[in-house]
């Protein structure tokens, strides 16, 4: 089971609150509670790994977020969480994002090809599922700072 600001930011009902427009929200929804769990502690961890700003509010707390300047979990975390959570069922992404990992840098299949340039970067834009993502947390970042 679940429990918020332990192992997820967010529940599996709020996946559709922050990303019901996504496509693959529907097959999200077609998937066991287990799975659901599943894929939304990966995007939870995923995001906890990340080299943030600040510290945590509370150093016992048992996820990154809230930070130390913030009083609540921020709503671009949230919804960062429901499209990692949904970039898992992008079957065809993640086959490319593994090829380029492995440093492949085309594939040819009968007459299709497709080019992945110099290989993936090693940033923090490159480990998401969803594009989407990095500009959601970018302003959380270590080493980041927002411009006005």
């Amino acid at each position: 089971m679940l429990t918020v600001r332990t192992d997820t930011y967010i529940t599996i009902e709020e996946v559709g609150t922050y990303a019901a427009d996504n496509q693959f929200y529907q097959a999200f929804l077609a998937l066991s509670t287990e799975e659901k769990e599943c894929l939304l502690r990966k995007a939870a961890m995923k995001i906890d790994c990340l080299s943030l700003s600040g510290m945590k509010k509370n150093i016992s707390q048992p996820m990154a977020f809230p930070r130390d300047y913030q009083t609540d979990v921020p709503n671009e975390v949230k919804t960062a969480q429901a499209l990692e959570t949904l970039a898992y069922l992008d079957s065809e992404k993640l086959k490319r994002q593994d090829l380029q990992n492995q440093g492949v840098k085309s594939v040819t299949l009968g007459q299709v090809s497709e080019s992945y340039g110099d290989g993936i970067k090693a940033d923090s834009m490159s480990i998401f599922g969803n594009s989407e993502t990095h500009w959601l947390l970018r302003k959380y970042l270590a080493g980041s700072a927002v411009i006005v």
